[in-house]
């Protein structure tokens, strides 16, 4: 109840306006949202399924996950419940939503752990019951993947990187991230969530890179 009656205030003081065009009103207007392409389905082993909402070459969607993920814009968060409705077919056959934790630091600089934010308003959006539950930890720092050249380098980045804190056998995963670029990250998750006994374990991201 707080935090709705700050983000009025502060609506009050800094009316929103549309990260594309400046109109007013809204943090991206009906316009500009219908002009973003809808991605499509995924296909990266080992998931069952996986998908992606937009494409991160849209700018609009640059914007968007930038100014959340550096700037801490958790006013940006009816945006990306937007683009959630876009997801047709709905899972329904899910046990637990999760997300890739991020390097604790960089959480406490920023100021959000937008992750675990965005896994949430996933858990949300699909109902059922579902909650946003921690299933990974970050056992060893590692570089931003998307400051890496190559496949191969990114890969060597990541190993090692998490460990599965939960027995998952038979349950059904949904991993949610943000960005996916060669998909070596998630990849990585789910085959930590596969030999902890997860059935199997599904990808949504917001954007593909």
């Amino acid at each position: 109840m707080f935090a709705r009656a700050q983000e009025r205030i502060l609506n009050a003081i800094y009316p929103p306006t549309c990260i594309e065009c400046a109109s007013a009103d809204s943090w991206l207007c009906e316009s500009c949202f219908t002009d973003i392409a809808p991605g499509d389905a995924l296909t990266l082993s080992p998931f069952r399924r996986a998908w992606a909402l937009s494409a991160y070459k849209d700018r609009r969607i640059q914007r968007l996950i930038k100014s959340y993920k550096y700037r801490a814009a958790t006013c940006l968060e009816p945006v990306f419940q937007r683009l959630l409705s876009r997801m047709l077919n709905h899972p329904t056959d899910l046990d637990i939503v999760t997300w890739v934790p991020g390097d604790p630091d960089r959480a406490r600089d920023r100021g959000i752990d937008h992750g675990k934010r965005l896994a949430e308003l996933v858990a949300n959006a699909l109902g059922h019951g579902l909650q946003a539950d921690a299933l990974l930890l970050r056992s060893a720092s590692a570089l931003p993947n998307a400051t890496l050249p190559d496949n191969e380098a990114r890969e060597g980045n990541i190993k090692n990187a998490f460990s599965c804190i939960q027995d998952l056998s038979g349950k059904r995963v949904l991993l949610v991230d943000d960005v996916c670029t060669t998909g070596a990250t998630a990849q990585a998750c789910a085959n930590l969530f596969i030999e902890a006994g997860a059935e199997n374990v599904d990808l949504l991201v917001f954007a593909k890179g």
